[in-house]
């Protein structure tokens, strides 16, 4: 896991969804196929009131794990 991942984790642990949005973002540019990176920005979004960025990721994320999965 990376560092902003793990920073990102630790942002929501800390009830601070807009610091884990952030973290999330950065891990995002880093590793921008990376399903699990789009699922947690999602869900941080979702929790931040951003549904529908949150969703775009969300599905984001999804579509790479059916990829994966075939």
């Amino acid at each position: 896991m990376s560092q902003f991942m793990q920073l990102g984790q630790t942002a929501i642990q800390n009830k601070n969804m807009a610091e884990a949005v952030d973290w999330f973002s950065k891990a995002l540019e880093e590793s921008p196929k990376d399903p699990q990176i789009q699922a947690c920005l999602g869900q941080s979004l979702c929790w931040e009131g951003l549904r529908d960025q949150g969703i775009i990721h969300l599905r984001q994320s999804g579509q790479v794990l059916l990829k994966k999965a075939r």
